[in-house]
């Protein structure tokens, strides 16, 4: 008896311990991530005599994105720059950068 007592009282706090951590928080969805490869893509098309190759983004966690973006620039050849990207844990905003 008191066994169960016990394992129902860890599966309990187990359940409110996840619901607590993460559940319910703003997160990258695909669609996000795609959104956010189309910004990049687009800021640096932007720049005169840059050409960008290839953007690759994978979701380290629920609110941190990881990648790269390619670019080949007229005169210097093909450059990578790591990129990154945070989402807020209060406003779902997110922000990204690349160096």
């Amino acid at each position: 008896m008191k066994a169960n007592v016990f394992l129902t009282l860890c599966i309990l706090i187990g359940g409110i311990a996840w619901y607590v951590s993460d559940h319910g928080k703003p997160a990258f969805s695909k669609t996000d991530i795609s959104s956010l490869r189309d910004d990049i893509r687009a800021e640096f098309s932007k720049r005169n005599g840059v050409h960008v190759t290839d953007v690759n983004l994978v979701q380290e966690s629920q609110r941190r994105v990881q990648g790269f973006v390619k670019l080949k620039v007229d005169d210097l050849g093909e450059i990578t720059k790591d990129c990154t990207a945070v989402m807020s844990i209060d406003d779902g905003q997110s922000v990204w950068g690349c160096r």
